[in-house]
């Protein structure tokens, strides 16, 4: 079985000592539960935690400004970007927030070219600031399409000597249609 415990921190993920202190909350927390399952979980009188993770995973620590910030609107309107590296349809929050019609939503390659910075692209749980969008930008498989598509466009870059804003983006499209990325929405 698997069980997950959440803790909201109210201060920045970035303090060492209240990560720490959260770390052993997390714990006072884990064995609180088994000691719940045992008492009041038919058939788990004998449970016990078999593994946790390593430390602490801090879901939204560190936030990045990029080009383009996708929206709540942008996931739940199944909105599509003419500069789009890659398209999703998966939102943890379902049913409470569902994209429309059961379709997808485009990631443009501007909301992964970080804001003020030349040359340097960003992917993964740190590039949407806005929570609710978060619950599905930060999901493992929109990460892997994410980071492609960084990757992608960095060896463009590299190999064109471009830099990031300056990529040609049906060139970065067509690469990315050939690595078989799915873009129907």
């Amino acid at each position: 079985m698997f069980i997950k415990l959440n803790f909201k921190m109210f201060v920045s993920p970035t303090n060492r000592d209240e990560v720490a202190k959260a770390e052993l909350e997390l714990r006072r927390r884990q064995a609180r539960a088994i000691q719940l399952f045992r008492e009041y979980v038919p058939g788990c009188e004998k449970a016990f935690i078999a593994r946790t993770s390593p430390r602490l995973n801090i879901r939204r620590g560190r936030l990045i400004k990029c080009d383009y910030d996708i929206s709540h609107e942008d996931v739940i309107e199944g909105r599509h970007f003419d500069d789009e590296v890659m398209v999703y349809g998966f939102h943890d929050s379902a049913p409470r927030y569902q994209i429309k019609d059961g379709g997808t939503y485009g990631f443009p390659y501007r909301a992964l070219c970080v804001a003020g910075i030349e040359n340097l692209l960003a992917a993964g749980m740190l590039i949407t600031s806005d929570r609710r969008a978060h619950m599905s930008t930060r999901n493992t498989v929109s990460c892997m399409g994410q980071g492609q598509a960084t990757g992608t466009a960095a060896a463009f870059c590299a190999a064109k000597n471009r830099g990031a804003r300056e990529l040609a983006y049906p060139d970065l499209r067509r690469a990315l249609e050939n690595d078989n990325v799915y873009f129907e929405s």
